[in-house]
């Protein structure tokens, strides 16, 4: 099995590697205290080695009523 290490975003098709520059995430999140009290160190990988994600999931809202197969209709009227 072929597996490749790099995330896509889907609006533009861009690929987004590991070494990317991001924005890191505020030492204020929620998210990021949660992390730090079990024993994570910002700029390591998630895991027991070390070596899982570094950077985090983006999340695409969607909007309602659109499900799998949905594509944008043109309004003819414009």
């Amino acid at each position: 099995m072929d597996v490749h290490n790099d995330f896509h975003s889907e609006p533009n098709g861009q690929s987004l590697k590991n070494n990317d520059i991001i924005t890191p995430i505020n030492s204020t999140n929620l998210g990021h205290q949660l992390l730090e009290k079990i024993g994570w160190i910002p700029g390591n990988g998630l895991g027991v080695n070390q070596n899982g994600i570094k950077i985090p999931i983006e999340v695409n809202i969607r909007n309602r009523r659109q499900g799998l197969g949905y594509e944008k209709q043109i309004d003819r009227y414009q």
